[in-house]
């Protein structure tokens, strides 16, 4: 069970702690606004954050976010040991360095906290989760 803490922080992206019983990261909350601006930026720009979606590749296949990229959080940890060339062999993009800004979601937001988590205990600073993810993301680009 995790202990959520909230901080005050912009409408647009807050700030939450997460902590086990032995283990704290930090990550940016992300919510519709602030990752529908990623997805209008060409992913090619490297200030950007890169956004992965840590669902299965059917899951994404039938629908995902534009410039997201797909790494199932099953695997994330795993493909993080990869070197660079095999990871963009086995993965199509490339890899992100612990420096780089990652920002993921799912299909409600629990495989993407658990991906912040694995992310953080690999030495991720600059993670973010996109809490509301695809149900959030469908429902609300709809309209």
């Amino acid at each position: 069970m995790f202990l959520r803490t909230f901080r005050r922080m912009p409408a647009m992206l807050a700030s939450r702690p997460f902590q086990t019983a032995s283990f704290q990261w930090k990550v940016s909350i992300y919510d519709f606004k602030k990752v529908q601006e990623l997805s209008k930026r060409a992913q090619a720009e490297s200030k950007n954050p890169i956004l992965i979606d840590v669902r299965e590749p059917g899951e994404f296949e039938a629908g995902s976010i534009n410039t997201a990229v797909n790494l199932p959080v099953g695997k994330l940890e795993d493909a993080l040991k990869l070197g660079d060339k095999e990871f963009v062999d086995t993965y199509g993009f490339h890899k992100p360095s612990i420096t780089d800004s990652v920002v993921v979601y799912c299909r409600s937001g629990k495989r993407s906290t658990a991906a912040s988590k694995i992310l953080s205990e690999k030495g991720y600073d600059h993670i973010g989760n996109y809490t509301g993810s695809w149900l959030d993301w469908s429902a609300k680009s709809e309209n």
